[in-house]
């Protein structure tokens, strides 16, 4: 991945140990770290300081894909997205999660209709947790 980072000078990559601090009480020790350069204002002297855009777990399995017998998964994780100047992250999962500013926003998914909802907007359902979480700030103005 560096190399590629590198190569097209999209930024920087760095591997553990290093403090991410997302907020006065949240401080992350990620594995592998991408800074891109249009984010560039987050990297400081002892630590780098900022949200995160979206989080990465990566799996190993076994599998036949590759010679060695291992499969490598990609999965999202969370992603964050700044709306009506609200910040927002969110899981898209069978138990989905949502953090508005800070706060958690109870959520639910119905596997078969694939739809998600809250008890703050009854009655209506969306495709997606980030149209869910868009609606939410909506109607709270």
């Amino acid at each position: 991945m560096s190399r590629f980072v590198y190569a097209y000078s999209l930024g920087g990559v760095w591997s553990a140990p290093l403090d991410v601090v997302l907020s006065d009480h949240g401080v992350a020790q990620p594995d592998i770290l991408l800074v891109s350069n249009s984010r560039s204002s987050i990297l400081t002297e002892p630590n780098i300081r900022g949200r995160r855009t979206w989080l990465w777990r990566y799996r190993v399995e076994m599998g036949h894909s590759r010679p060695n017998g291992l499969k490598i998964k990609k999965e999202l994780v969370m992603e964050q997205v700044e709306y009506k100047n609200k910040r927002i992250e969110f899981e898209e999962s069978s138990n989905p999660k949502i953090v508005i500013d800070g706060q958690a926003v109870a959520a639910s998914h119905d596997a078969e209709a694939k739809e998600f909802s809250a008890g703050e907007l009854p009655y209506r359902v969306f495709n997606s947790v980030k149209e869910l979480a868009e609606a939410i700030v909506d109607r709270r103005g």
